[in-house]
């Protein structure tokens, strides 16, 4: 509980021009989600250097704003929360947590932004093979050598064009 009130103090504080004398100032926010989400995207975006709109729109795309997702294959729950990861992509960059962590959004958000990086840094900068590889693995990107979800890559970009409104 602690820790709650001190992120949204700090947010608060951060983020003070958010907020008007008629409540909260809509236009800063993603469209669809919460005030705290889009502070969430904006924070990570920021530390990492991606553009939040992209993390946002994969986001969107996953889950639909829904911090319970689960993906289930053969039966097991495979991919965890807003940006749907896998427990063992999230360890491949650096999570120690347990798959309920994942649950957090914070924490969520915190290592599918990692993951992006880190497949935006591979494929040196190219925003479409990072998103088809967030997507599809890397492995599956990098033995085709082109964009097999071109679907999926499709989807994240309608998303990210209905965010360009938002900054």
């Amino acid at each position: 509980m602690r820790k709650i009130i001190l992120t949204l103090a700090i947010f608060l504080l951060y983020n003070s021009n958010l907020y008007s004398f008629n409540g909260i100032n809509r236009k800063y926010s993603f469209p669809g989600i919460g005030e705290f989400y889009s502070f969430l995207f904006r924070a990570e975006g920021r530390k990492l250097g991606v553009d939040p709109r992209i993390l946002a729109s994969i986001c969107y795309v996953e889950s639909k704003w829904n911090p319970r997702a689960l993906n289930k294959v053969d039966g097991k729950t495979s991919s965890y929360g807003l940006c749907q990861i896998k427990l063992e992509t999230a360890r491949s960059v650096g999570f120690k947590g347990s798959s309920k962590d994942l649950f957090k959004a914070s924490v969520n958000i915190h290592f599918a932004g990692l993951y992006y990086k880190a497949k935006l840094l591979k494929y040196r900068g190219n925003e479409f093979c990072a998103i088809a590889a967030y997507n599809a693995g890397a492995c599956r990107y990098a033995f085709s050598g082109k964009i097999l979800n071109n679907k999926y890559v499709k989807k994240v970009t309608k998303s990210f064009e209905k965010m360009l409104d938002v900054f």
